[in-house]
């Protein structure tokens, strides 16, 4: 139906919707978009980006709707829902869990700079404020003043296809933090940190 590398968004031609350009993520962000349907509403989409964490004004964790019936049917980005803010200084990590119902969605985002994973509510009336756990791991720069080169936003986040575990992963520090996720309830706990003794970027569960 379409694409988007998190900062420009393609129609099924390969062709940059109308309203397309400038979204707020970007192109070495490991999660740096994220695309669910809206639930309850056919047409459109919820897509989310992320900037890259080292960015010296990172614009945090943003969401735009795509409504695929615009432009004669080739989509485009709604006006009034464009790079619309969630939560300042993201990581470069977003994932998605379908809530127990089988019709909405929780997304998941852990903030730079603290300990916090913020779990947000997506059903037919749109996002909700998050519910806030704290893993008691802090995701910041190991070394400040090479923010590029040492930082532990990098690197993916992947949930279970069961949607009981959320595997993070902190890139320089060499660690993995598996988390335990109630799908019904949008709680996270149990996290476990784990040193896998070098760098961790992509992350995967086995069905």
């Amino acid at each position: 139906l379409f694409f988007t590398n998190g900062m420009r968004m393609f129609n099924r031609n390969f062709t940059i919707m109308p309203n397309g350009d400038s979204l707020s993520g970007h192109y070495s962000s490991s999660s740096g978009s994220l695309i669910v349907p809206y639930p309850g509403h056919e047409n459109q989409f919820y897509v989310f980006t992320t900037d890259c964490a080292s960015c010296d004004e990172n614009k945090g964790l943003r969401y735009s709707i795509v409504d695929i019936s615009l432009d004669n049917g080739l989509g485009d980005v709604v006006s009034l829902a464009k790079n619309v803010f969630l939560m300042e200084k993201a990581t470069e990590k977003v994932t998605a869990i379908r809530h127990s119902n089988q019709k909405d969605f929780w997304i998941i985002s852990p903030k730079w700079g603290t300990d916090e994973y913020y779990i947000y509510y997506l059903n037919e009336n749109g996002i909700y404020p998050p519910k806030i756990y704290h893993s008691g791991y802090i995701c910041q720069s190991l070394l400040p003043n090479y923010p590029d080169y040492m930082d532990d936003g990098m690197g993916c986040i992947k949930a279970s296809m069961d949607g009981n575990f959320v595997a993070s992963c902190y890139y320089w520090s060499n660690k993995l933090m598996l988390l335990r996720f109630n799908n019904a309830t949008g709680i996270l706990f149990d996290s476990l940190l784990i040193d896998v003794g070098r760098v961790p970027y992509g992350v995967a569960f086995s069905p």
